[in-house]
């Protein structure tokens, strides 16, 4: 019979699932009187619980005094239970979807790209001739081992349907031409505004953009 005192109560495990597994264990032990059980029962639950500390505290006759002083414990326990499970469905619901947040930054990001993309038409090529001296394409290859250029983002287009007669330096890749890149003219750009490559700032350009 010693081993009925061998069941015990897991941590996290429900009192309604402990009592069940305790009575089945009960009923294959041969002899195992009903009061013997109960005392089992007590020193099988979690100690310092609520039904272990009440029933230190009064001592159960038999299983049948524990059935019934469980009872009511379990209906709490089944409440509370309940209770977590709509609180925890409620959090959720006014969680934001994580997945809706990654795509809304997916599509950021494939835009910013896209943007570093876009090339110059006949208006910003004659921009760009009017902000520097020589063309850009010239300014790259002077530089691009000076580690003062930034590597672009991979352009986003499908490559079965870019230009092939035209091919970007920068991003070596066919798409664009260099002179069109206008990933490469921000980075020119943003380098004069620093005082960078200002040797290539067009004389107005220089008027108006005087190095800090």
């Amino acid at each position: 019979m010693a081993a009925i005192f061998m069941v015990k109560q897991k941590v996290r495990e429900r009192l309604k699932t402990f009592y069940e597994c305790f009575r089945a264990e009960q009923v294959q032990i041969e002899g195992c009187t009903s009061k013997y059980a109960a005392v089992a029962f007590r020193e099988g639950l979690l100690p310092n619980s609520h039904m272990y500390n009440d029933l230190v505290r009064k001592p159960a006759k038999d299983m049948s005094e524990i059935q019934t002083r469980i009872e009511g414990e379990i209906s709490l326990e089944e409440i509370e239970a309940a209770h977590a499970t709509r609180s925890t469905s409620l959090i959720a619901s006014r969680a934001p979807d994580e997945s809706n947040i990654n795509g809304a930054e997916q599509n950021r990001s494939w835009n910013r790209n896209r943007r570093s993309e876009q090339t110059m038409d006949g208006r910003g090529l004659q921009e760009n001739q009017n902000k520097f001296t020589i063309s850009q394409s010239t300014i790259l290859r002077a530089h691009q081992n000076e580690g003062i250029f930034t590597k672009p983002p991979p352009l986003m287009s499908d490559p079965s349907r870019r230009d092939q007669s035209r091919f970007c330096e920068f991003h070596r890749e066919y798409s664009h031409t260099t002179n069109q890149c206008q990933n490469l003219r921000w980075q020119i750009e943003s380098l004069m505004a620093k005082g960078k490559l200002i040797q290539y700032r067009a004389l107005g350009e220089e008027e108006n953009n005087p190095a800090p």
